[in-house]
């Protein structure tokens, strides 16, 4: 072998170590950049992940907020309703009480106003009522009433009950009066009654 041939295998050798030395850096840095990538990378995804899950947990948190919320609106709602249900039954059954038993009920509102009741009073009733009242009815309502009182000639327009005038005085005694004054007490003693334990 030649000097020349000994040179330049000893500059291949040499080019060998060298590559090998830099290849075993190179993938050493490699190594390190990918490991350092990875942590950065597991970090970032593990932010990502804490920001999403509050997230989600914020949106968790609405929506069971808004369906709690739509559930209790829901439920006022089938409530509200039932209640109304329960005046309109018992509004149909005052219209359907029979004659003595709308004249006790005429009675009773009477009875309840005596005591603001002075000279010549009035009592309007319905036709139905009207065609039914008796001189006893009226004798009777009379002996109520420090003043006077004498049923309309003029039936009212409306379905049950009576209003009461003295002077300029006057006591709507009718069904739907009757309901629409006691309608938050009456409701809230149907919502005591049907809903409370």
């Amino acid at each position: 072998m030649s000097g020349l041939d000994s040179i330049l295998e000893k500059i291949i050798e040499d080019a060998n170590v060298s590559a090998k030395t830099r290849v075993r850096r190179a993938e050493e840095e490699a190594a390190a950049y990918s490991a350092r990538k990875k942590i950065e990378t597991e970090e970032e995804v593990n932010e990502r992940l804490e920001r999403e899950k509050e997230a989600i947990s914020i949106l968790e948190s609405k929506s069971r907020s808004s369906a709690e919320s739509e559930a209790k609106k829901r439920l006022l709602q089938e409530k509200v309703a039932l209640i109304d249900e329960v005046l309109a039954e018992a509004r149909s059954r005052i219209i359907s009480l029979s004659a003595k038993e709308n004249r006790d009920m005429i009675e009773r509102f009477v009875t309840s106003h005596a005591s603001e009741l002075t000279g010549a009073c009035e009592l309007i009733v319905n036709a139905r009522d009207r065609a039914a009242a008796t001189k006893e009815f009226s004798d009777r309502l009379s002996e109520i009433i420090p003043g006077t009182l004498q049923i309309s000639d003029e039936p009212g327009n409306f379905e049950a009950g009576c209003i009461l005038r003295c002077g300029p005085i006057e006591f709507n005694g009718t069904v739907d009066a009757l309901i629409n004054e006691k309608l938050d007490e009456v409701r809230d003693r149907i919502n005591r009654s049907l809903f409370l334990p």
